[in-house]
């Protein structure tokens, strides 16, 4: 099963001077200032148009150097733990120091701007950020408050910090302490939490002295501060650290030593050594109990229990019982599995196959208990195992054989061509090669001779032209039966892209489809072209030509 990968969480993303110290890139190049930071983006809900104003501002009034040594103190303090909590604050301290020192300048004439840079408004303020939400947090004399777009202060100056609102909700800092106000103005969580960060999934990390933990949009701590570090919560679960050990936890807080990426919407799980699945919202479908489990595909996993694994559905029901050795996933409709020493394939009820074949025309060849048969792509038996063997569909029929004959079956296993031949080929090209008392021929799909019985062998339809073989010697005919080349060659092979290699003298070369030599006898053995190329074998080695028979690729 595979582990989650998780980066550990970087806590410090509260200083406002850090926020502008982060525009770097706005008067010195992008990666010397993400190298600068050793990250690629801010994390916190900071509006993008926010960070190129203050960009701006600071490539047209700033000073490099100020910003780098607050970029340093963020670097310092951000990968450090809650246990560090007094470090951190020394840090923040002097971050805070940087920037109180540098004053930001507003816009002239101390008007607020909107998006297009139009002046909605002139409060008398000291700093301001960007509308999130129709309110905009603003600073006076010393303290921040949020007014709205005609200028009118909704929530009045009494803050020490500000943040923008998200989904309703903002974070405010008052005696030192953070906390959530909604745009009344009223604390839906009172000021008392050293960091808050933003929610995931309806919870969010909260840090109290050196503890962090989780609460709800209302202030309800649900999960209590007793984590060194914590991620947010993502498809139902949070990756947290507890002493020097990182575990899974869910909505509730129960812990797991493990858990997988999702899969077809469910997670495996892992709680003291039993594994179990869990949903996006953080519901168990599973109770940790099997000794190994896997992830869904197809809309059923492997479990394994007892030393015998089976497959269950996404509602934790066992779909096919414990019983085999082995057990691989789904893949259209069937899963190998391993069962008494012995290899086969079930389908999604269990049913046990002795060997399946590839899919052609959306069914696949199945041999049970001796007998072969036909299924589709989701497992279900279409033609039930009846036949001494069958073939691959083609151009709709397929060839089978039953009672030692041969015959044509459509795709509902009905008998289009009563089994009455010794031999017979797919159809192609609407006809096919049937051997019947000794001599080969072609039928249509009917079953009705086109060409009557008379040769020794033959090859199906390619391009027009099929090889026949009388007498010894291979020519080609068309479809109305006509020799179009006389039998002549001692072997021979199929037309592909206008030319077939054939065998004479000891040699292979190439005719046309008039059966003149394009390219003389003078190979061990030759293939058909492709693309231009035709694969030949001259004295051992392999090599490609082209069609007037030049090496392309030397042997």
């Amino acid at each position: 099963m595979k582990e989650k990968n998780t980066s550990v969480k970087k806590w410090s993303k509260v200083a406002l001077g850090l926020f502008i110290a982060t525009n770097l890139a706005g008067n010195v190049p992008e990666s010397q200032a993400k190298e600068t930071f050793n990250c690629d983006k801010i994390n916190d809900n900071i509006q993008s148009n926010v960070l190129v104003n203050y960009a701006n501002i600071i490539k047209n009034y700033g000073t490099q150097d100020n910003y780098i040594k607050i970029a340093q103190a963020y670097n310092a303090f951000s990968n450090y733990n809650f246990a560090n909590y007094q470090t951190q604050q020394t840090y923040q301290q002097n971050s805070y120091r940087y920037y109180n020192n540098y004053q930001v300048p507003t816009y002239p004439p101390s008007s607020y701007p909107d998006s297009s840079k139009n002046n909605i408004s002139q409060p008398q303020v000291d700093s301001t950020y960007n509308f999130s939400e129709g309110l905009a947090d603003v600073k006076k004399d010393g303290k921040w408050g949020y007014i709205d777009k005609t200028g009118k202060f909704l929530i009045e100056p009494q803050f020490d910090a500000a943040g923008s609102f998200s989904e309703g909700l903002a974070k405010v800092k008052k005696d030192g302490k953070l906390g959530l106000i909604d745009k009344t103005g009223k604390f839906v969580i009172q000021p008392q939490y050293d960091f808050i960060y933003s929610f995931s999934e309806g919870l969010a990390i909260v840090v109290k002295g050196r503890k962090g933990g989780f609460v709800d949009r209302t202030g309800n701590i649900v999960i209590k501060l007793q984590f060194d570090n914590a991620d947010d919560f993502s498809n139902g679960l949070a990756y947290v650290k507890k002493g020097r050990k990182w575990f899974h936890i869910d909505k509730t807080g129960t812990i797991y030593e493990k858990a997988s990426t999702v899969k077809e919407g469910l997670t495996v799980i892992k709680k003291n050594g039993k594994y179990g699945y869990i949903d996006k919202t953080g519901n168990i479908i599973s109770q940790p109990q099997f000794d190994k489990a896997y992830d869904f595909n197809e809309g059923l996993a492997v479990v394994k229990k007892n030393d015998k694994y089976g497959y269950i559905d996404k509602t934790g029901k066992l779909i096919v019982e414990l019983q085999f050795d082995d057990a691989f996933d789904f893949k259209e409709g069937l899963a190998q599995v391993k069962k008494d020493g012995k290899s086969c394939y079930i389908n999604k009820t269990g049913t046990i196959y002795d060997r399946i074949f590839d899919f052609k025309e959306d069914l696949a060849v199945i041999v049970k208990d001796g007998k072969w048969g036909y299924i589709d792509k989701t497992g279900n038996i279409i033609i039930q195992p009846q036949f001494d063997k069958v073939f691959n569909f083609k151009e709709g029929l397929a060839v089978v054989i039953k009672d030692g004959k041969w015959g044509y079956i459509d795709k509902t296993g009905k008998f289009v061509i009563q089994p009455q031949f010794d031999k017979a080929y797919d159809f192609n090209e609407d006809l096919a090669a049937v051997s019947k008392d000794g001599k080969w021929s072609y039928i249509d799909k009917t079953g009705k001779f086109i060409i009557q019985p008379q040769f020794d062998d033959s090859f199906i339809f390619k391009e027009g032209l099929a090889g026949v073989k009388k007498n010894g010697k291979w020519g080609y005919l068309d479809k109305t039966g006509k020799i179009t080349i006389q039998p002549q060659f001692d072997d021979a092979k199929s037309f592909s892209e206008d030319f077939t290699a054939v065998y004479q003298d000891g040699k292979w070369g190439y005719i046309d489809k008039t059966g003149k030599f394009t390219v003389e006898s003078q190979f061990d053995d030759a293939y058909d072209f492709k693309d231009g190329l035709a694969q030949v074998k001259k004295d051992g080695k392999q090599g490609y030509i082209d069609k007037t028979g030049k090496f392309v690729i030397q042997p």
